[in-house]
């Protein structure tokens, strides 16, 4: 019975703790890494017999650091800072593939709709940090044929258990990303994300 006791009362100790850090007002910092699936809408390729070659996603990966403050108790911010290798590539035809690296900043609000549960979607600013286009034998860089900044809205869903975060985001590109001097369809880049990341309680 004395044993029994004490499994209980160590439970209640431990689920009185989990709740107390889901309490309004708390901060958390989540470490992060993932894998994505980026493309680019509207840059399409031509091929030799002046047919269009559409453009296919590429895997990338990303990782990064946020901080998440309970302000109420089904709504939270987020707060982050991340790098990811995006691109697009062509397969029919033309081996080649765009690599480009961003750092990425982004602000969510979270909204809780179950126990780890949350929707969230926000804005991100990401920076062209640099890439490459590479081709079957040889590669070279952007030129300039890229816009530096994009803006985007992220849209997701996350699941939260022990600590563990399982996080799934679209992100849709608002900018016109092409930097070309001639006249084309507008470069707005698209993509999926899916990360692991860990809650690390502040207070």
């Amino acid at each position: 019975m004395r044993k029994f006791l004490l499994l209980v009362t160590t439970m209640m100790v431990v689920v009185s703790a989990q709740a107390q850090k889901n309490e309004v007002g708390k901060w958390s910092l989540i470490p992060f890494v993932g894998i994505n699936s980026s493309n680019m809408s509207g840059c399409d390729a031509l091929s030799e017999d002046g047919g269009q070659i559409k453009s296919k996603g590429k895997i990338g990966l990303t990782a990064g650091l946020a901080t998440e403050y309970r302000y109420m108790q089904p709504l939270s911010t987020t707060l982050g800072v991340s790098y990811s290798r995006g691109g697009y590539r062509y397969t029919e035809h033309l081996r080649m593939r765009a690599h480009l690296d961003f750092l990425n900043l982004t602000a969510l609000e979270n909204l809780y709709i179950a126990d780890g549960l949350a929707l969230k979607t926000g804005i991100q600013v990401e920076y062209l940090l640099g890439g490459k286009y590479k081709y079957d034998n040889r590669s070279e860089e952007l030129g300039g044929s890229i816009k530096r900044w994009n803006a985007v809205i992220p849209v997701g869903i996350s699941y939260e258990y022990q600590h563990f975060i399982l996080d799934f985001r679209y992100n849709i590109g608002l900018s016109n990303l092409c930097n070309l001097p001639v006249p084309t369809e507008a470069w707005r880049s698209k993509c999926f994300v899916l990360s692991l990341g860990y809650r690390l309680h502040l207070n």
